[in-house]
């Protein structure tokens, strides 16, 4: 419990990073929060938000096959949104691949690490025995419906999220319409952008709401008051995230991963 108390507050301060610095400089920052406080090595936690990305894509990836069950093909344009699935398919092929036949690629490793510099070739292969320990984890069906379970259902939550603020605002929409529109920010989120996604997260609310006949006005006005909601969550949860680490009461417990 103690090392997630770790993982849940530098997952926050990930999160607050994402509304502060460009191109989701809040992901990096939150791998390297994990790596300082839990002492795992940086490899490690590289490989874990690599995976926890990948699962929230192969969540997402099902919402979408839902959406596109339900909609007529006159309402979406296929060719834009099966993009989607097929980078998540490849993804998940290329992860899968790695987690079953990533023991088979140490001569690869060596002779990469043999035509680097050499500071940096003996760093590659501990980065990659690191890789494949935490990668190597998911082959336990346990895990990974564990995994999967927790992903989906914190898919869930961020559906029912939009859909309640549409009906805050007065959208006559159904859950459905709001997986749509959360399947759409979420393709939207999941680029670089600017802090805090704006510009992406409106755009992005514009195209999912126009397929329901919601106005450009309104449909910004959704994801203001939506993003709003979040930035209000995720300053409190990150800033008293990150003052945690920051009190005396902290540095004073000779904790070692602190001071690594």
């Amino acid at each position: 419990w103690s090392d997630f108390g770790h993982y849940w507050r530098t997952f926050n301060i990930g999160q607050l990073g994402n509304f502060i610095y460009p191109l989701r400089g809040g992901d990096i920052l939150r791998l390297v929060a994990i790596s300082r406080y839990t002492g795992l090595p940086f490899a490690k936690s590289v490989t874990s938000g690599v995976m926890d990305r990948l699962f929230d894509a192969f969540v997402v990836g099902m919402f979408l096959c839902a959406v596109l069950a339900n909609h007529k093909s006159e309402q979406i344009s296929l060719t834009s949104v099966m993009t989607i699935p097929i980078i998540v398919v490849m993804s998940t092929l290329l992860a899968g691949w790695f987690v079953m036949q990533g023991h088979r690629w140490h001569g690869l490793v060596r002779w990469l690490a043999g035509k680097m510099p050499r500071k940096l070739g003996k760093l590659l292969p501990s980065a990659f025995e690191h890789a494949l320990a935490v990668a190597s984890t998911v082959k336990s069906p346990v895990r990974f419906a564990k995994i999967v379970t927790l992903s989906f259902l914190g898919a869930t939550f961020d559906y029912l999220t939009i859909w309640f603020v549409m009906q805050a605002i007065g959208f006559n929409l159904g859950l459905l319409e709001a997986i749509t529109v959360g399947v759409i920010l979420h393709a939207g989120v999941s680029l670089p952008s600017a802090p805090g996604y704006v510009g992406v997260y409106q755009v992005a609310s514009v195209i999912g709401l126009g397929l329901f006949g919601i106005g450009v006005a309104d449909a910004v006005a959704f994801s203001v008051l939506h993003q709003l909601l979040g930035f209000a969550i995720v300053l409190v949860a990150g800033g008293g995230s990150a003052l945690y680490y920051r009190a005396p009461r902290f540095r004073t417990t000779g904790d070692k991963s602190n001071t690594a």
